[in-house]
C-alpha cells in the first residue's frame, strides 16, 4: 500500500564509509532454472559477527549517484509507444471499453469507443490492438494501424481496422499482451498461455504448474517474456518456435510488486526472502542477495531519527520486507519496508538498497545504501501514529499502546527513464501529492494530477484508475501489518 508526502529538500550524498564483505556466488544453469532450488546459494556472504548475532558496528557504504549513459534506449511498454499513451477509464462492465488517446506529455488528443471493444490488449509503433467480441462468439483480436502526424504522434486508422486472429477461450486484456512484427502472445480466460506466430499463422498452446487461471505476462526482454503464475511461480517464454516454457527456480507463488527487469536482467523474490537474477545474455539464473546478506545490509544503514525523538543508541532493526523492486540501466533498485524499535517504541519508513549491475564478471556485488532518495522520503513529511482500531477493525480489545507505533508511508512508486516519481505522504489531507526526482539528485519537482509525463510515465505497463480516482494518491498504509498485531 503506498502514501504520499510533499517535501522541498533535497540532500546531496555525502562521505565514503566501509562497504559490506563481499564472497563468491554460484550461477545456476538452464537445468537449474527448470528444477529446484539452484545449489550454491549466497548464504556464505555473511561476516562472521552478523551470522554470529553480535553487534555490527561499520556502516554500509552509500551509493554513487547515478549517471546515464547518454545511450538512446528503446524500452518497450503494453500500452504506450514512442509518443502516445493510450488508456482505459472506468466503465460499467456491461458498457463498451472507451480507449483514450494521450500525448506522453499529458495532452489529451481523443476517444476511441470501438463497437463491442472488450479491451485494450498492446500498442506498437504501427498499431493498437484491442479485442472485441459478442456474448457466445470467438473474441476477435483487431489491429487499428498507426500513421505519424506533423508533430510525430499517432493518427489512428479506424477505416483499417483488421482482425488478425481469434480466439475461442477469449482473450484476458487487464494486464497486456505483447506484439511485435513476428509474434503475438496473450492469456486465455482459462489462464493458457498462447504464442502466435504471425508469418505461420501458427499458435501454440503452452501450460503452467498451477490450475490457476490467474497467469499474466508481467515483463519482456530482448528475446523473451516472464509469465507469473499464481501458485505456479515464473515462466519464461521465448520468442521463437519452442513449444515449451522455462520455468525459474526459488519461486513458487509470486509477487508482482517485486519483480524488475531491464537490459537482459530479471529480478524477483524468493519464498526464503532472497533476491534471484535471470540473465538473458547467459540464460543462467542464480541467488543474487540471500535474506541473510539483505537483513546484514539493513543492519548496517544509519538509522533514522524515529518520530518520537528519543535520543538513544539502542536503535534496534526488528524487521524488513521487500516492498519493490525498480531496474535503471545498471543499477537494482531494492526499497524495503523497516521496522526500528527504541526502548518500547516502534517506528517504520521505507528505505532503499541498490545493486551495481554494471560490473562485468562478478557473481556478487554488496548492496549500498541510496541515502538521497531515503532521505526524499523522510525529509519533511508528517509522520503518522498507528491506531490500532483503524487498521484492524475485528479486534476488540489489545493490550498494544496506540501511541507506541508510528510510520512514515512515503515511498518510490516507479523508477523509469532516469527518474524516480515519489509518492508523498501529507497529513490529514485527502489526497497525498506525487514528486519526481532525478536519480542523480540534482532536480526535484511536485507532479499534478493527471498532468505531465511523469505522471503519464504510471501507465505505460499498467491499467490504474486516472486522475482524480488515482490510488497512489489515496493510501496510506505500509505493506505489513507488525507480526504481533496481526497474531493478536
Amino acid at each position: 500500500m503506498k502514501k504520499n508526502v510533499y517535501t522541498t529538500v533535497i540532500l546531496a550524498v555525502f562521505g565514503i564509509c566501509l562497504c559490506i564483505g563481499c564472497a563468491q556466488n554460484t550461477a545456476g544453469d538452464e537445468t537449474g532454472v527448470t528444477g529446484s532450488a539452484v545449489s550454491g546459494g549466497a548464504a556464505g556472504n555473511i561476516t562472521e559477527s552478523a551470522v554470529s548475532g553480535t553487534a555490527v558496528t561499520d556502516t554500509i557504504k552509500e551509493a554513487e549517484p547515478w549517471k546515464d549513459s547518454g545511450e538512446e534506449k528503446e524500452e518497450k511498454y503494453f500500452f504506450a509507444n514512442k509518443t502516445n499513451v493510450y488508456l482505459e477509464p472506468e466503465h460499467d462492465y456491461d458498457e463498451p471499453t472507451e480507449i483514450v488517446q494521450y500525448t506522453k506529455s499529458g495532452k489529451k488528443q481523443k476517444t476511441y469507443k470501438f463497437k463491442n471493444c472488450y479491451g485494450l490488449l498492446a500498442v506498437t509503433e504501427e498499431g493498437l490492438y484491442y479485442t472485441r467480441g459478442k456474448e457466445d462468439e470467438p473474441i476477435e483480436l483487431c489491429r487499428v494501424p498507426i500513421r505519424k502526424n506533423a508533430d510525430g504522434t499517432d493518427q489512428l486508422r479506424v477505416e483499417q481496422t483488421e482482425v488478425i486472429l481469434t480466439e475461442d477461450g477469449g482473450i484476458q486484456t487487464d494486464d497486456g499482451g505483447y506484439v511485435d512484427e513476428n509474434y503475438i502472445a496473450y492469456i486465455t480466460y482459462a489462464g493458457y498461455v498462447i504464442k502466435y506466430n504471425r508469418k505461420t499463422r501458427k499458435k501454440i498452446k503452452l501450460y503452467t504448474d498451477s490450475n490457476s487461471n490467474n497467469n499474466c505476462i508481467v515483463t519482456t526482454g530482448p528475446e523473451y517474456l516472464i509469465i507469473a503464475s499464481m501458485h505456479g511461480g515464473y515462466y519464461r517464454l521465448d520468442l521463437d518456435d519452442s513449444e515449451e516454457m522455462v520455468r525459474f527456480a526459488g519461486c513458487e507463488d509470486p509477487d508482482t510488486d517485486t519483480l524488475a527487469a531491464g537490459g537482459n536482467y530479471f529480478f524477483y523474490t524468493s519464498e526464503e526472502g532472497g533476491i534471484w537474477v535471470y540473465d538473458g545474455k547467459t540464460k543462467e539464473v542464480r541467488e543474487l542477495l540471500s535474506e541473510e546478506q539483505i537483513e546484514d545490509a539493513i543492519d548496517r544503514m544509519p538509522v533514522p531519527d524515529n518520530p518520537y525523538k528519543i535520543i538513544s543508541t539502542e536503535k534496534t532493526v526488528t524487521d524488513n520486507h521487500i516492498a519493490d523492486l525498480f531496474y535503471q540501466e545498471g543499477r537494482l533498485y531494492i526499497q524495503f519496508q523497516a521496522e526500528w524499535t527504541e526502548g518500547e517504541k516502534i517506528w517504520t519508513q521505507y528505505v532503499l538498497l541498490s545493486v551495481d549491475m554494471s560490473v562485468p564478471d562478478v557473481a556478487w556485488i554488496a548492496p549500498c545504501y541510496e541515502k538521497t532518495l531515503t532521505d526524499l522520503l523522510r525529509e519533511g513529511t508528517d509522520d503518522r501514529t498507528f491506531k490500532v482500531d483503524e487498521f484492524i477493525e475485528w479486534m476488540e480489545e489489545t493490550d498494544f499502546d496506540e501511541d507506541g507505533y508510528a510510520w512514515n508511508p512515503s515511498r518510490i512508486v516507479d523508477i523509469k527513464e532516469g527518474k524516480a516519481i515519489l509518492s508523498l505522504y501529507q497529513k490529514d489531507e485527502k489526497y497525498q501529492r506525487l514528486a519526481c526526482c532525478d536519480l542523480e539528485g540534482k532536480h526535484f519537482s511536485e507532479i499534478k494530477r493527471g498532468e505531465g509525463a511523469e505522471y503519464m510515465s504510471l501507465y505505460y505497463n499498467k491499467k490504474l484508475p486516472f486522475g482524480e480516482n488515482d490510488w497512489q494518491l489515496k493510501d496510506d498504509e505500509m505493506n505489513w501489518v507488525p507480526e504481533y498485531l496481526a497474531d493478536s
